[in-house]
């Protein structure tokens, strides 16, 4: 599949220093991809996840489930990853009881580092505290600057205790978890160097009365683009993620022994 035009070269461009290459919006949502990460399979699994085969009053359409038009498309170069975050940040003009499927376009293995999850922290006690501050942000709104990711420093997820779990994937794999789960990709770290893909979709049940977040519905979905733009303004974004984070009372990592890891 390669679409007209491109000689078969995605977009390099680079957006910041974030790891989501600007492949174009055509081959994100081409009939081709869009026949993969919507796939009826994939709605049945996703409806057994989200409880919703015994559902009363289905839409008109049927649909148990309904996916964001907007679809997450990564290309991840030699060095680069993503920082530890939860997806509600993003996402939180909707429903926060949504699902994130990543799926991987291709056999990634451990080089290549694929995502990483931190168990458990969408419900363990000790990251309570991050999920009622942290994780009910919105991006556009919270006057917080940056990438909008909780840290790039593993060591502060360690000192949380709650165990980091990745593995090597292949295709047709798929990793499924909740809004508000901590997490994060390896550095691509290839030899020969290789170019990581995998897609984002988010799922909902169609019958949750909260909906589903409207800036990424529709022909061209908009997003998060106004904050995208000026993410690293201070004058528009005036506090720094570590700065929120002393205000919420989760100070960033300084080194010392925490829930006895070093």
């Amino acid at each position: 599949m390669v679409l007209e035009g491109t000689n078969g070269h995605l977009n390099t461009e680079k957006r910041g220093d974030t790891d989501q290459g600007a492949v174009t919006e055509d081959l994100a949502r081409c009939p081709e991809m869009l026949a993969l990460v919507e796939s009826a399979a994939l709605e049945r699994l996703i409806a057994e996840v989200l409880g919703c085969r015994d559902l009363e009053g289905a839409p008109e359409d049927g649909k148990e489930v309904r996916t964001l038009d907007y679809k997450w498309l990564r290309a991840v170069g030699l060095g680069e990853n993503s920082g530890f975050h939860t997806d509600s940040v993003y996402l939180n003009k909707g429903s926060r009881e949504g699902l994130t499927c990543w799926i991987p376009l291709g056999d990634i293995d451990l080089e290549m580092g694929g995502l990483c999850i931190v168990s458990g922290s969408h419900r363990d006690a000790r990251y309570q505290k991050v999920r009622e501050t942290y994780s009910n942000i919105d991006v556009d709104t919270a006057g917080i600057r940056g990438t909008g990711w909780f840290t790039e420093d593993a060591r502060e997820i360690i000192s949380y205790g709650c165990p980091l779990l990745t593995s090597s994937f292949r295709m047709t794999d798929v990793v499924i978890f909740r809004l508000d789960t901590m997490h994060g990709s390896l550095s691509n770290h290839s030899t020969p160097a290789r170019v990581r893909l995998s897609c984002d979709t988010r799922w909902y049940s169609a019958s949750d009365p909260a909906g589903v977040d409207p800036r990424y519905m529709g022909e061209h979905p908009v997003g998060t683009a106004v904050w995208w733009v000026n993410r690293h303004n201070a004058e528009v974004f005036p506090m720094s993620m570590d700065e929120a984070k002393h205000e919420w009372g989760l100070r960033p990592y300084s080194g010392e022994q925490v829930h006895g890891i070093p």
